[in-house]
């Protein structure tokens, strides 16, 4: 998978190319396949996340202004610090040591 719960996330991907580039929190993994949500049906047999929207509501899937809904996995990338970031060393701590 992609993501994971608790990730900063952008779409990547969409039917609603207005929600492309919008950065969304992974609330919690919803099951793999059809998955019902607020009185909706989403196929498409991959993994299947509940996103919360950041800054500006998603739109499509039955009407404007989600602040919340599912997003497939593969529609999703995630925003991750990186585990060890690389330094370099400068001429004056050189000059130091």
């Amino acid at each position: 998978m992609n993501v994971q719960a608790g990730d900063l996330a952008v779409i990547v991907q969409s039917y609603c190319e207005e929600n492309i580039g919008a950065f969304v929190d992974v609330v919690e993994y919803l099951g793999v396949g059809n998955v019902e949500f607020g009185g909706w049906v989403w196929t498409g047999g991959g993994p299947v996340w509940l996103v919360k929207a950041k800054g500006r509501p998603l739109k499509g899937g039955g009407g404007d202004g989600w602040e919340a809904r599912p997003y497939s996995d593969a529609c999703l990338r995630p925003i991750r610090p990186q585990a060890d970031p690389k330094s370099t060393e400068t001429t004056r701590e050189l000059e130091h040591s």
